[in-house]
């Protein structure tokens, strides 16, 4: 398929957007959305904030994934036997190191921004109140 031929009107635009949203979740193009900040942006402008997703999406949860999730939970099922057949407090190993996306970024800044604002405003209200 040529990408030419969606401008050449060959193909509509809706098919080029049906095309892209069945790409995988961790494709190239994904991959870099997630990364791009001013997309990120751009989204939370239109959008909002978006939903946390607690699950993860059903075409990255394969069966790999599955056994990884029953191995973590035998290990930390594990961890508490041992420490409760010890006595000693449980204490789980923490929790692994995630990429960050553009999403999670713009979000960051977004809660700093209103810290910050909150917090001037309380400065303000205290010089006031002097």
């Amino acid at each position: 398929m040529d990408l030419l031929d969606f401008f050449r009107g060959v193909h509509t635009w809706r098919r080029l957007q049906v095309l892209l949203n069945g790409l995988p979740p961790r494709s190239r193009l994904a991959i870099a959305q997630a990364q791009d900040d001013e997309l990120a942006e751009q989204y939370l402008r239109v959008h909002g904030e978006p939903q946390p997703s607690r699950a993860p999406h059903l075409a990255e949860y394969g069966p790999e994934a599955q056994r990884l999730d029953r191995l973590i939970n035998g290990v930390e099922a594990l961890f508490k036997r041992v420490s409760d057949a010890v006595g000693a407090k449980t204490t789980l190993p923490p929790p692994p190191t995630v990429p960050v996306t553009a999403i999670e970024r713009a979000r960051e800044r977004r809660s700093m921004e209103r810290l910050s604002a909150l917090t001037d405003e309380a400065y303000a209200a205290m010089q006031r109140s002097t």
